[in-house]
């Protein structure tokens, strides 16, 4: 086993807290021959903007540096990171630096500080990152990735399952930087959605690997790997990923800093004695006062934070591991009289890491809140706020009795909570102020908003839709609500227990090939091998959903539309969806599917399939259902309460997973024949998918393909109608009537208008 002495091991942590923002002191001068310059301590962060295109943007660092004695500092050296920087450096002047460029990308420059008087010394650096895009509408980054190596191990990065739907790696975008005790930062090739490093040989320390990802509306989302760089001789401590703390509270926290402890989130195999080195923050916040198994952390802005820690084992061996927390700037308060949770208002720091709207500010002056401005609200805004989480804006009643107690009809400004309160606090009907309980019914006022975490029984929750729709590795929310006094309760976030059974394959029997994550009310479904396709899930909540109307919804995975070229074969196969379009309008039809796949799909044919009145099945292999032709010319009322909720369930499917760009699909087409009906004929499909299903299935039965064409109910003058394949070819006609009482099979099919 190597050793390191101990002046290679403080070198080393030197190296990284540089890296993290920690401290760099330079060397003595003289000042112009009176006396040797003060060296200090300096502290960086690293930067992260966000600007359009085609804009001189100023990049202001003034509250990312800081000296140890208060000392004013300056930028001394921009440099871009690579060649692939295509953004012009304009100008600097003190703390800020102008940056240009005419095209969406990510741009990274190395600056430096130090301090601005002659009798100071010391410098320090750090990153900025400028994301500028005219089209992005997000305003934060990927979370950060940690990754451990060897000398000379060769890490494959895949970043696939870090991209959210429809963002991929910007091959151009990689960015390598690093301290290690030589100096060498190893190498990387990208290809694809995967970054290869490769590890120096001999240098010890940590990493950071930047990289940007895009989708195809120019949107473009930052993230960072960072990778320790251990001895091969040694084994490296194990550090924790993705550990989630408990949230903070700025206002209870005077100093608002909060001291965390990673101790039990380490380890290491050779039971070395481990030190903490360094805490990489992403310019959220200050990381202080390290001590082998604690820091002070000082955040920069309320909202979801993720840090990055180092420890070492002083043999050469480094671990590395995140955490993640939120920062809220106010506690809530849960009132026990009421069962309820009442959030705390807004910032204006909060709202602006949302682009989040209001209606005005309000000047808090010290009295009656923390002295600033802050974000009122009108009674629409407030409420969409409170909607969007899952709340409920409360009622007077309800503010009035929070009022009395807890907070013992005193301001909720002095008490433990520190809310402000100069304002009232906006109610469904009207207004209430958590200073001195004075309330109003007077209508268009504006003011703060506290959300209310309203829980009603788990019998009076029904799951929002029947059916949801999700690509793979695509984020699905669940939504539940209960219905109080004609309002619509939603059930909170946080009080969510879904479980979920994987009810069907495509191909079957392939439930062990799905992933499923659930967090709150949120499910991801990733696929563990391209051998599944397509996957239908039965989600329930049995602990907090318990209602008569809705208490299963089913989610279906990977449906879609066939791609152009499909066969036959293919539909009976893939489990897609066959969609004919008509060319000459913007009208959308869908052809028959066999059974098994409308199964699959989670349309229970195997279990109500008996009691659909007209239902018949086409005796082949696969076995289709279709509607006899006795259907045709029954009077229109009759046909929809007869099979009209079996036959919008699967319209409904397709909805829910946009089949085709589409959410309107319904059963039948309402009216649209002219008259006289016999001439309505026209060519109108593309493709030859039509002509092909009804060719198999004549073959199949023996039938004339006149008898088996594709198409979809019709009522017009209260009586049911087809709009049916004329024999294989690719025209639709407008049967059964009286002058063309023509009958053919209609199949389960759905129409969508536009």
């Amino acid at each position: 086993m190597i050793l390191l002495n101990k002046v290679t091991i403080l070198a080393l942590l030197s190296f990284i807290l540089l890296g993290c923002g920690g401290q760099e002191t330079g060397s003595d001068t003289d000042n112009g021959g009176n006396k040797p310059a003060e060296s200090i301590s300096i502290d960086t962060q690293n930067t992260l903007d966000f600007v359009p295109e085609s804009v001189l943007t100023s990049v202001n660092l003034t509250s990312k540096v800081r000296s140890d004695s208060g000392q004013d500092l300056h930028i001394t050296d921009i440099t871009p990171l690579s060649d692939y920087n295509n953004c012009d450096f304009v100008d600097v002047s003190g703390l800020k630096f102008r940056i240009e460029t005419e095209e969406a990308q990510v741009c990274r420059f190395s600056y430096t500080v130090e301090p601005l008087s002659g009798d100071f010394s010391g410098s320090q650096s750090g990153i900025s990152q400028i994301v500028v895009s005219d089209e992005s509408t997000v305003s934060s980054p990927l979370p950060p990735i940690s990754k451990t190596a060897y000398q000379s191990e060769v890490l494959v990065i895949d970043l696939t399952s870090y991209l959210p739907e429809g963002f991929s790696l910007d091959n151009t975008s990689v960015e390598l930087v690093g301290y290690t005790d030589t100096g060498d930062v190893g190498a990387f090739e990208s290809q694809g959605n995967s970054i290869t490093y490769t590890a120096p040989d001999e240098a010890l320390g940590v990493v950071t690997i930047y990289y940007s990802a895009i989708n195809d509306q120019m949107d473009i989302l930052p993230g960072v790997i960072y990778v320790t760089i251990s001895d091969t001789a040694n084994t490296a401590p194990i550090a924790s990923i993705n550990e989630t703390l408990r949230d903070k509270i700025l206002a209870d926290s005077p100093t608002g800093s909060f001291t965390i402890n990673i101790e039990n989130y380490v380890s290491d195999a050779d039971g070395d004695e481990l030190q903490l080195a360094g805490i990489y923050t992403n310019g959220l916040g200050w990381a202080t006062n390290l001590t082998q198994y604690t820091f002070e952390y000082s955040p920069n802005l309320s909202g979801m934070q993720y840090l990055t820690y180092v420890v070492s084992d002083d043999r050469g061996g480094y671990g590395i591991g995140t955490l993640n927390f939120k920062v809220r700037s106010y506690g809530i308060i849960f009132d026990d009289n009421q069962d309820v949770t009442f959030y705390p208002t807004y910032t204006l720091e909060e709202l602006a890491s949302t682009n989040g709207s209001f209606s005005g500010t309000y000047t808090e002056n010290g009295t009656q809140g923390e002295a600033g401005q802050y974000p009122i609200f009108n009674t629409d805004l407030a409420d969409a706020y409170c909607v969007t989480r899952g709340l409920v804006l409360p009622a007077i009643s309800q503010l009035r009795s929070l009022y009395t107690d807890p907070l013992s009809n005193s301001s909720v400004f002095t008490s433990q909570y520190k809310w402000p309160s100069g304002s009232s606090y906006m109610a469904i009907d009207g207004t209430f102020s958590l200073f001195d309980g004075a309330s109003s019914l007077t209508a268009g006022q504006v003011g703060y908003v506290s959300c209310i975490e309203q829980v009603e029984l788990p019998s009076d929750y029904n799951f929002s839709s029947k059916y949801l729709g999700a690509d793979w590795n695509e984020n699905t929310i669940v939504l539940a609500s209960a219905e109080v006094n004609g309002n619509h309760i939603p059930l909170p976030p946080s009080k969510y227990e879904l479980e979920y059974k994987v009810v069907d394959t495509n191909p079957a029997n392939l439930a062990d090939q799905v992933i499923v994550e659930v967090q709150e009310n949120n499910i991801i479904v990733k696929q563990a091998s391209t051998r599944v396709f397509q996957a239908v899930l039965e989600i329930t909540d049995p602990n907090n959903v318990q209602g008569s109307l809705q208490d299963t919804s089913t989610l279906i995975v990977g449906t879609g539309a066939c791609p152009n070229g499909v066969t036959v074969n293919d539909t009976q196969y893939l489990g897609c969806i066959p969609v004919l379009d008509n060319k000459e309008t913007s009208e959308k039809y869908t052809a028959a599917v066999a059974d098994h796949i409308l199964i699959n799909l989670g349309y229970k044919l195997d279990q109500f399939g008996g009691d659909i009145p007209y239902l018949t099945t086409s005796n082949t292999t696969p076995v289709y259902s279709y509607y006899s032709t006795d259907i045709l010319g029954k009077s229109e009322s009759n046909i929809k309460e007869s099979i009209g909720v079996y036959a919008q369930d699967y319209c409904d499917i397709l909805n829910a997973a946009e089949v085709s760009g589409r959410d309107n699909w319904i059963w039948y087409q309402q009216g649209g024949i002219s008259s006289p009906p016999s001439r309505e004929q026209f060519e109108n499909l593309e493709g030859t998918l039509a002509a092909e299903l009804t060719r198999w299935m004549s073959d199949a039965t023996g039938l004339s393909v006149a008898d088996v064409g594709q198409g979809v109910f019709v009522f017009q003058d209260a009586i049911t109608h087809q709009l049916n394949q004329d024999v294989d070819n690719n025209r639709m006609r407008y049967q059964y009537n009286t002058q063309n009482p023509w009958k053919a099979w209609q199949y389960i099919t759905c129409y969508s208008s536009d």
